[in-house]
């Protein structure tokens, strides 16, 4: 489907995605901000109809400080940027062995495919972090992102779809025990994002600023 973030960064656009409003009316607009407590969360409204919720994310904004464990009973978080996204999947198996006869909200959550993209790999890590510092120490960065060098921008977005690639390959096992377990026979699955990501299209870098395509678009895919 053809969709897109109201948000151009995670606490904002999550913040979104659980209450259903927008920044501008939950109020997680800013680093130190989080959503009102008072709102009514979608894990809350599934919980109260009886369902078994529960959620593992890789951290950063996407955590208990952030208020983003609000209506999940179970709530597991990594520090970011995240440890190997099997640790990640194996908590999410684990929640949904436990099965106790409730039906099931479950929300997993990765970084993989954020900045410095796949970050469990530490060659492409300290690639990334050389570049990003390379880019800053020319002037890259802020008022002169206009011009970033074509050669940088294209190893970043190489390093970014190596990581996306990289995802699907982790994460399709997964996807194909949900099938055999005859949960989305049952059940639907929702595969979307927070944001997009910007490799100088507008004179821009990573995301955060303007709304533009390639920071608002995103993949949702339903399932089931």
């Amino acid at each position: 489907l053809a969709a897109r973030s109201p948000s151009t960064w995670t606490l904002p656009a999550h913040a979104s995605l659980f209450t259903g409003l927008w920044p501008g009316q939950h109020g997680a607009e800013t680093e130190d901000a989080t959503f009102d407590p008072t709102l009514v969360t979608l894990a809350e409204a599934l919980r109260a109809a009886g369902y078994r919720t529960g959620a593992v994310t890789q951290g950063g904004f996407v955590t208990r400080s952030y208020g983003l464990d609000q209506g999940f009973e179970f709530f597991f978080e990594q520090n970011f940027p995240g440890g190997p996204l099997g640790s990640l999947l194996d908590a999410a198996r684990d929640f949904l062995a436990a099965d106790d006869g409730r039906p099931v909200f479950l929300f997993v959550h990765t970084y993989r495919v954020h900045s410095p993209y796949r970050p469990d790999v530490d060659e492409r890590k300290q690639r990334y972090v050389e570049l990003y510092r390379e880019a800053s120490a020319r002037g890259f960065l802020g008022p002169k992102v206009a011009q970033m060098p074509p050669e940088i921008t294209a190893e970043m977005r190489g390093l970014y779809d190596q990581g996306a690639s990289e995802l699907d390959a982790e994460f399709g096992p997964w996807f194909e025990e949900l099938e055999r377990s005859g949960r989305l026979a049952r059940g639907l699955f929702v595969f979307t994002s927070d944001h997009g990501e910007a490799f100088h299209e507008h004179g821009r870098f990573l995301h955060g600023d303007a709304p533009h395509e390639e920071v608002a678009r995103i993949q949702l895919f339903l399932v089931g």
